[in-house]
């Protein structure tokens, strides 16, 4: 499949799609955190959407922009677009909702809100899958037969690697993934795709010895079985 094309079909998107913003990144507040939309993994076609909030009184401007990739820091991924929101002015802390939808072609729409007004902008990313190579999408199709069953307990490719990994976590962590993997049988299929995705993100980030960022993913996981038990 040549990747010179219009669009690239995939089942599943094989990168994650999110935003930067102002937000912690080892310990430092940073302008460039990453804040994912559509994670890796997820069934296509997606939509996501996220609130965010201006910093101070008044501000005239929000800079939208997108990347692909995983990394806590923004700057480590690929920017896939930019866009400018011209804001109203309004006190700090007004609620700006984004939008991520990202469709089989690989078309990412991006829509941005203003809450209290309703103001709005739009874009597109014809080919957000452009960065891949040919190893990636193979890759990418393999798993899906491992991933995307209607039957739960046939997704076993990532749940038998959290396992053979959980024995380098910290204890507490190895607990949460075991509690998560045995609710996923009563999870909806977007918790469970969430699940999924987070577990991998935690076993990336222990094998990447970056603990801290484990742990904050092991909340988020947290987060979701407190809805789910």
């Amino acid at each position: 499949m040549g990747l010179d094309s219009s669009g690239v079909l995939l089942d599943i998107t094989p990168y994650t799609f999110g935003i930067s913003a102002l937000g912690e990144i080892d310990g430092e507040i940073s302008p460039n955190k990453f804040v994912p939309l559509i994670r890796r993994n997820t069934k296509l076609p997606a939509t996501k959407s996220e609130a965010f909030s201006t910093v101070y009184d008044n501000q005239d401007l929000a800079e939208l922009f997108v990347y692909q990739g995983e990394n806590i820091n923004a700057l480590e991924n690929v920017q896939i677009g930019k866009y400018f929101f011209k804001l109203s002015k309004l006190p700090a802390h007004s609620v700006i909702i984004i939008k991520y939808e990202l469709d089989l072609n690989g078309i990412l729409k991006i829509h941005a809100i203003e809450k209290d007004t309703g103001k709005e902008i739009t874009g597109i990313i014809e080919n957000a899958f452009s960065k891949l190579s040919e190893k990636n999408l193979l890759d990418s199709k393999n798993k899906i037969n491992d991933l995307w069953e209607d039957d739960p307990s046939l997704a076993k490719s990532d749940l038998i690697k959290a396992d053979k990994e959980s024995s380098s976590m910290p204890e507490e962590l190895a607990d949460i993934i075991k509690r998560a993997k045995a609710e996923m049988v009563n999870a909806s299929s977007e918790d469970r795709d969430e699940i999924i995705n987070i577990i991998e993100d935690i076993n990336d980030a222990i094998a990447s010895k970056k603990e801290d960022h484990a742990v904050k993913l092991g909340e988020e996981l947290e987060d979701i079985l407190f809805y789910i038990e």
